[in-house]
């Protein structure tokens, strides 16, 4: 397979209008920032393309603003992958059909944040109690919570 500096300069080439960024952070991590609608396709070719087929975890967070997404890659260097989605309608393309792990990853992100993850074929709870109404997210701000805080 590739050096990693080639695999980064082969992903820049295939995809230059879905890479927004690419930051190379001390301790052999490399985080790139892509269009939403391009992550699939980039794990794709990872996948076919390099070493980094170990999804070591799928992230999430609420920075207020948007819902940040991060797909962990592990070899002997660190790959994040980073994309950002609408925290009106946060809808991704799962890739659990090509790594399964990322299925249990997916159902946390989902109950956690309520991002979805379109083509998952898994639906059942991962986290949360069986009388969850669905539409209560933990880690989801939201400006209630907000007030509650700043009065604090």
């Amino acid at each position: 397979m590739m050096a990693f500096e080639s695999v980064i300069e082969e992903l820049k080439s295939h995809f230059s209008e879905a890479i927004i960024d690419v930051r190379v952070l001390p301790l052999q991590e490399t985080i790139i920032e892509a269009v939403s609608g391009e992550v699939r396709p980039i794990i794709a070719w990872l996948l076919a393309n390099s070493d980094f087929y170990h999804l070591s975890t799928l992230t999430g967070l609420d920075n207020g603003s948007q819902i940040e997404i991060y797909y962990h890659f592990l070899n002997i260097n660190g790959l994040s992958l980073h994309t950002e989605l609408p925290r009106n309608h946060p809808t991704i393309d799962s890739i659990a059909d090509l790594i399964p792990g990322a299925s249990f990853y997916e159902r946390e992100v989902y109950e956690m944040l309520g991002v979805q993850f379109s083509g998952s074929t898994k639906k059942q709870k991962l986290l949360m109690a069986d009388d969850w109404d669905g539409v209560s997210f933990p880690l989801r701000k939201n400006d209630e919570e907000k007030k509650i805080q700043e009065d604090r």
